[in-house]
């Protein structure tokens, strides 16, 4: 499918399934390899018959290896594969290497990053690469036992409002040992 995109719910579908791979990603996998449609006809009784449309996406193995993704994506029935076919064609090179690029720009960022202005400055706070706002609680520790790195660990909590007032979400790890 040389022009074809993902709809949006099947990029919701994929990035579930693989949340470090990009849309872009997904849309060059697409315009190299295509969509197989694949059809059934399952028989309810004598006289019904329920049709079936499913969408595979076969990938090569090393490239599913290499992107961490399986080789075979089955997309549910429920689910429209394909969105729409633009009126410029776009290379899938130039797809491929975009998603590649930002792929590891995204690799490549710190877990949490938590950067103070002074003392008494609310703390600016980045998990994940993305900046955290409307933040409620705040907190990072380190510990070792015996000042061996290998004997400590961290604990992270970070609380903040996704919308409006009570709903909170929270990150949350303890690794310590």
């Amino acid at each position: 499918m040389k022009n074809g995109f993902f709809s949006k719910e099947a990029i919701k579908y994929l990035q579930s399934k693989y949340p470090h791979v990009t849309e872009s990603m997904f849309n060059g996998l697409l315009s190299m390899f295509g969509l197989e449609t694949i059809k059934k006809l399952s028989d309810v009784n004598d006289s019904l018959q329920i049709a079936e449309t499913r969408h595979l996406l076969k990938i090569p193995e090393q490239i599913s290896n290499a992107l961490g993704v399986a080789s075979e994506i089955n997309f549910p029935d429920t689910i429209s594969a394909i969105c729409y076919v633009p009126e410029k064609s776009i290379d899938a090179v130039d797809a491929l290497t975009y998603a590649y690029e930002h792929m590891t720009d995204y690799k490549n960022k710190s877990l949490l990053t938590i950067e103070l202005d002074d003392i008494d400055s609310v703390p600016k706070v980045f998990y994940k690469g993305e900046k955290i706002e409307k933040k409620v609680h705040v907190s990072f520790d380190y510990k070792t036992k015996t000042g061996n790195p290998f004997e400590g660990g961290n604990e992270i909590h970070i609380e903040h409002f996704t919308g409006k007032r009570p709903d909170t979400r929270t990150i949350k790890h303890n690794n310590k040992r």
